[in-house]
């Protein structure tokens, strides 16, 4: 029964025991029959005693006439000799926020008194030596049949077990919003770390922005992304890299390139993110829509932007998303929103540190190409007696792209003796790449002064030890006698020569030796081969039979059997090689250099 339904069933009744109670000549007449021996008034005083809500009622001038034991002992609520508006003051009432004491005018009671409707007024009590209660008012006048105000009544039901329940289930709630909140932040940051991975696997430009471009469409849900460059000082653009989903997989070649005249031209100029909804986009100044093509483009459905930016402020290009995926709650296309702005404006950090290192290793790399063609032998020598064919194939490893340091050559001693060179400078880009033109001049002037290969390679190890503390080679170096087919090789840490027999593939079992500069001053033992005609003579690098997929031993293994099987034309047998161990995709550079002694 609810507050005001218990008050139309008892207020009445309430004045009626007052009656009784008071006998005075001009009290109301009870409404209950009246029964031997007061019936009425005991009966309505046992519905009182046992009432669970408490019940509070005073006559026309504001004094108490009725206060039940509800009252008492669930609230500590008043004795008759406290009038309500000291309350407030005296049994510690204050409104629903627990804070603010009740204003004596405020006191329910004195509200229905003077004929306000009292409903479920929220208020809290804190009796001494109690725990605080809240409490549920409602309340009513007293009128006789007359209609004359006769006294007012409140009941007042205990809603702290409520209170505590809702409390918790809010409590709840929060927590359950802060779980998964903090899921979606952990689900973001793997999501960031996954893409930070994708990137950081890229060493070009090129690659850099594409996984940055398949990241940042998967991550944050939209059918195009395109990321590109900025070009010149007016925020031209070269489109790099893109994803399209369906509808727009044909329009995933730029009819032409941005001219910096469009919209995501503002992202480069103020280095800002900026995101738009569809009506936005397309109303905005800057929107070039399609130009020729626009009447057969599908809408965009949204935009958001980010700014490519160096470490120096300046912008390096841009990455832009449109469509995104999904529906809003009234069923319409989703647009972006702070979080997905904020997820690629992250995106875009990543991907400009990463670009930032790929242009200054595209830089290296060119430089290093470069400087590598200009320290290698364009062409081979012409010789009596030999023929020779030489292929060098950079690395094309996603762990390091940078240019190695394998080297070759092919040069006269004298009238009837060349030397046959290949070796292999440790390390990568320019340094290896110094170091590699340092050693293959050195070894040339070394074996113009000194026939044998051992003293050769002797002095050459001294040399490389003066070259820096990180300066270390292998090499494979042999002199070979054309008129008689003796041939002398050295090794200095480097795979040992094949040669192949009327199909027959075997390893040269020369002493491995130590790399150059590694153990300056160890000497090394040379090894005399009879090199007949139409026998192949086969040097490789390691590049040729290392890969991360593969065992060495088996790489070693496979180039016995391709050798054995391939071409008797030396350029044919080099391409036959490398296409059978590599197939395109060798982690660091391969040299071959193929060497056939004609009759």
């Amino acid at each position: 029964m609810s507050g005001l339904d218990t008050l139309g069933t008892l207020s009445v009744m309430t004045l009626g025991v007052a009656a009784d109670e008071g006998a005075t000549s001009n009290a109301p007449v009870p409404l209950l029959p009246e029964q031997p021996g007061g019936g009425s008034g005991r009966l309505l005083s046992a519905v009182l005693d046992n009432l669970s809500d408490a019940l509070v009622a005073c006559d026309a001038d504001g004094t108490l006439t009725l206060f039940n034991p509800a009252a008492h002992r669930l609230h500590g609520l008043p004795a008759a000799t406290v009038p309500p508006e000291d309350w407030p003051l005296h049994y510690d009432l204050y409104d629903e926020d627990g804070v603010t004491r009740l204003e004596p005018q405020d006191v329910p009671l004195l509200r229905a008194l003077r004929g306000e409707v009292v409903r479920d007024v929220e208020m809290v009590v804190k009796p001494a030596g109690q725990s605080a209660r809240t409490l549920l008012a409602s309340g009513q006048q007293i009128l006789d049949g007359h209609g004359d105000v006769q006294g007012a009544v409140v009941v007042m039901h205990d809603i702290t077990a409520r209170r505590a329940a809702e409390a918790l289930r809010s409590a709840q709630s929060v927590l359950e919003q802060q779980r998964l909140a903090a899921e979606a932040s952990l689900a973001r940051l793997e999501q960031l770390n996954a893409a930070a991975l994708a990137v950081a696997r890229q060493h070009s430009v090129d690659g850099v922005l594409q996984a940055i471009t398949e990241q940042a469409a998967a991550v944050i849900g939209a059918d195009q992304a395109v990321a590109s460059l900025t070009r010149g000082d007016d925020w031209s653009q070269a489109v790099t890299a893109a994803v399209m989903g369906e509808p727009y997989s044909a329009w995933s070649e730029p009819a032409a390139m941005p001219d910096g005249s469009g919209i995501y031209a503002l992202v480069c100029e103020t280095n800002r993110p900026l995101r738009l909804a569809q009506a936005q986009l397309e109303a905005h100044p800057r929107y070039r829509h399609f130009g020729q093509h626009a009447a057969e483009h599908p809408p965009m459905r949204g935009w958001l932007a980010a700014p490519l930016i160096r470490r120096d402020g300046s912008n390096l290009g841009l990455i832009q998303l449109s469509a995104k995926h999904g529906i809003d709650a009234d069923g319409r296309p989703a647009e972006f929103d702070d979080q997905d702005e904020a997820l690629l404006v992250q995106l875009a950090q990543l991907a400009s540190l990463a670009l930032e290192k790929a242009v200054a290793y595209d830089r290296e790399h060119q430089v290093a190409v470069a400087l590598q063609r200009s320290l290698l032998p364009q062409t081979l020598p012409t010789m009596d007696g030999l023929s020779a064919h030489v292929e060098y194939v950079p690395g094309r490893g996603e762990a390091d792209l940078s240019v190695g340091g394998d080297f070759y050559d092919v040069f006269e001693v004298d009238d009837d003796c060349v030397a046959l060179v290949l070796g292999d400078v440790v390390g990568h880009g320019l340094r290896s790449a110094s170091l590699m033109g340092q050693i293959r001049s050195g070894l040339r002037g070394l074996a113009m002064q000194q026939a044998d290969p051992a003293i050769v390679v002797s002095a050459l190890d001294k040399l490389v030890a003066t070259l820096g503390d990180e300066a270390m080679a292998t090499l494979a170096y042999a002199t070979l006698h054309l008129p008689t087919g003796r041939l002398r090789l050295v090794l200095a840490g480097h795979p040992p020569p094949m040669l192949r027999r009327e199909g027959h593939v075997s390893q040269i079992a020369a002493e491995p030796g130590l790399p150059l500069g590694a153990f300056p001053g160890s000497g090394y033992t040379p090894i005399d081969v009879q090199l007949d005609p139409d026998v192949t003579l086969l040097f490789y690098s390691d590049g040729l039979v290392e890969h991360r997929h593969r065992p060495v031993f088996e790489g070693i293994a496979q180039l016995e059997h391709s050798l054995g099987a391939g071409p008797q034309d030396l350029a044919a047998l080099c391409g036959h090689l490398l296409n059978d161990l590599t197939a395109g995709s060798n982690d660091d550079d391969v040299a071959l250099l193929a060497v056939t002694r004609t009759a």
